[in-house]
Order: C-alpha cells, then structure tokens, then sequence
C-alpha cells in the first residue's frame, strides 16, 4: 500500500496493494528485518517479564 492507507475509510475494505513501485525491494527487506527483530524480541525473557508486568498494570478498571 503505497499510500500507506490499507483500509478503505468508509467500508473497511482492504485497498488494492501496489506492485512494482519505487524502492519496493528496501521496503521489503526492511520489513522482513522489522519482523525478525520483532520476533526475536517477543522470545527475549526481558520482554516477555515486562510485557507482562504493563498488561496487568493496564488491565485493571478504575472504579
């Protein structure tokens, strides 16, 4: 989605992806890094310590 929109306002609907545009290789390469960091980081026991600790903090309703 080179518009970087990928639902349509109005309907929810998913936007036709473009191909073939300018700098799609860097995008994709960087996307595919975005990801391995993101997986890497969501095994880290650090992270999982923390992720945890925020849900519980946020979860709670104020009454």
């Amino acid at each position: 989605h080179a518009s970087g929109r990928k639902y349509q306002k109005a309907t929810g609907e998913e936007l036709e992806k473009i191909q073939g545009h300018k700098g799609i290789e860097e995008k994709l390469d960087a996307s595919l890094i975005s990801r391995q960091v993101w997986e890497t980081a969501q095994r880290h026991e650090g992270y999982i310590e923390k992720k945890d600790r925020f849900l519980k903090e946020h979860s709670r309703t104020d009454q």
